[in-house]
Formats: structure tokens, sequence, C-alpha cells
């Protein structure tokens, strides 16, 4: 019986937390992808796949550590690309900053509401270092891949997963004592607050969501026009393939 209701509560607390997690995920209308892996160095932009390095420098490139001898238009596209890309790059990790904050916000909330008060105050320092560690990751990452394999997510992920049948096991602990004394109606009473938790999440997450949805929008001109850019170049590869460094599809 114990068991069972501690059950219930995890479940019970698992809603508003995957209702935040659904809630805080962008969907960008600009679909972008690429066969390459892009790491930003201090001097190079640095595009990796199978078979080929490329390295844009001040309107240099090279081409697996050989400097390619551009024409003047391409020179002027590499350099456009790379100070264009640059500038872009800090928006995009303050998106992601934005991101995490808003999921930290909700997760937060799930704590404050649910945690005794004994327990609440550790719960929140766990919470915290968790949200710094992955806010860390963000502003050192350096490539592509360090936003691309999923990580920052699934760290969010995990610690709700993780802390909430142990938020649970509190609330088990005081409506079994309630239970015992009597009350037998604390546990439903709990379980209706996880439901108006959840439905307050929503509220408050779902406006902040949209309007970061609309700033990355916003960002979607700006990678079109690295795109055309890339389409542009006259430069290819020995197999005389086009660079094809990006793939931007806007999604209507």
């Amino acid at each position: 019986m114990y068991r069972s209701l501690s059950l219930a509560l995890a479940a019970a607390l698992m809603a508003p937390l995957s209702q935040a997690m659904a809630e805080v995920h962008i969907d960008s209308r600009c679909e972008v992808n690429s066969p390459y892996n892009l790491k930003v160095e201090p001097s190079r932009l640095v595009f990796s796949k199978e078979g080929a390095v490329i390295a844009f420098a001040q309107g240099q490139l090279y081409l697996d550590g050989k400097l390619i001898d551009l024409s003047s238009a391409d020179s002027d596209r590499v350099a456009a690309f790379e100070q264009d890309a640059r500038a872009l790059i800090p928006e995009l990790k303050a998106v992601a900053h934005e991101a995490i904050e808003l999921a930290f916000v909700a997760l937060h909330r799930v704590i404050d509401t649910f945690a005794t008060d004994s327990n609440k105050a550790s719960f929140n320092a766990e919470l915290e270092a968790m949200r710094n560690e992955i806010a860390s990751a963000v502003t050192r990452a350096e490539s592509t891949s360090e936003f691309e394999n999923g990580d920052f997510e699934t760290k969010i992920s995990e610690f709700a997963t993780r802390m909430a049948p142990r938020v649970a096991g509190e609330l088990a602990s005081q409506a079994i004592a309630a239970a015992m004394s009597g009350d037998g109606t604390t546990a439903n009473a709990i379980e209706a607050k996880a439901k108006r938790l959840e439905r307050d999440i929503e509220a408050s997450v779902e406006a902040p969501a949209k309007a970061l949805e609309a700033r990355v929008d916003a960002l979607c001109p700006r990678v079109q026009a690295l795109d055309r850019l890339d389409n542009q170049l006259e430069l290819r590869l020995p197999n005389g393939e086009p660079l094809n460094l990006l793939r931007v599809k806007y999604k209507a």
C-alpha cells in the first residue's frame, strides 16, 4: 500500500515536470542541417566531416590544411560568412541560456510547491548546481556537436526524473502519517495539487516559450543568408561537389 502510494505521488509529480519540459521545447520554423561539425576557434571556423576539413580564416580557405587559391568573389564570401556566423553564435547561445532558465524556473516551482521545509533548501541547491553546470557548458561550447547531441536536454530530463520520486517520497510520508491519524483525504489533495500545478506551469511557461520561439524565428533570415553565401561559393571539393556547409529549410 505504502509503495503504491509513493508511486502514485511520483506519477502526479511527473505530470507538471513533463509539462514544463514540453512547453520549453522550442520549435523553430527554420530547420538547419549540416553534414559538418562546426568548431569555432579564435582565428578560424572549422567545418569537419569524414573526408574533408574546411577552415575559414579571414577571407582565406584551407582544405585539409592546404591554403586554397580563391577567386576575389569567393574570398569576399568566405570573409562575410565567417563574420556573420561569428556574430550569430552569441545570439544562439543567448537563446539556449533563456530556454534553460525557463526550464529551471518551472522545476524550482515544483520543488517549492511539494518539497518539505526540511529538504526544500537542499533540493533547490542541487537544482541550482545542475542549472549552473548546464549553463556553463553552453557558455563553453565551441562546436555544433555539443548542442546537437541533446546532452543539455537529457541532463534536465534526467534530473527531473530523478528528483520526482524523492520529493514524492516525502509527500508519501506525510500522506501516510495523515492517513494513519484518520485523515484519508491528504493523498487525494496532494494529487489534486499536482494537477493544479501542471496547469499553472503550462500557463506561466507558454507565453515566454512562444516569445523565445519568435526570437529564434527572427534569426532565420540571417541563417538563410549564410546558406546563400555557402551556395554561391564557386569552390568545389576535390570530388567536384560543392561544399554544402548548410542546408536550411523554412517551414511555413
